[in-house]
């Protein structure tokens, strides 16, 4: 509907498209927040702040059975130009490690949970526990 618009998706801007997602997971509605997701990412080359990937990777770990969902967040993140070894360093990342790691635990992924902690673990300013 809003590419719809008279004007097309050219007055989109990548702020309202977060909004909009962001409000998407908000509702539960994580299946539709996941496909703007990538239509920003992949179709309009937008760069979304982590808070909006986080959004939506968290509606969808709180789930318990969108387990998938996480992990389409989690590439659709790499795919914006984000980097999982350096994410950790803002606290919307963190939270976006976090859902993955709970994903990792619902599916029984041990060795992405353990990817994902060393990610966290690599990070600037977030030294591991010793």
């Amino acid at each position: 509907a809003m590419a719809d618009s008279p004007e097309g998706s050219a007055m989109i801007t990548a702020d309202t498209y977060g909004k909009v997602v962001s409000a998407l997971s908000a509702d539960g509605a994580v299946d539709e927040a996941v496909l703007l997701l990538r239509a920003m990412v992949v179709e309009h080359s937008f760069t979304p702040n982590l808070g909006t990937f986080d959004d939506v990777a968290k509606a969808a770990s709180k789930d318990g059975s969108k387990a998938e969902s996480v992990l389409q967040v989690l590439t659709l993140t790499k795919a914006a130009g984000y980097e999982l070894d350096t994410i950790a360093s803002a606290e919307a990342g963190r939270s976006l490690l976090a859902s993955g790691l709970v994903a990792a635990e619902q599916m029984g992924n041990v060795a992405l949970g353990l990817r994902l902690l060393t990610a966290a673990a690599m990070a600037e300013g977030c030294a591991p526990d010793r």
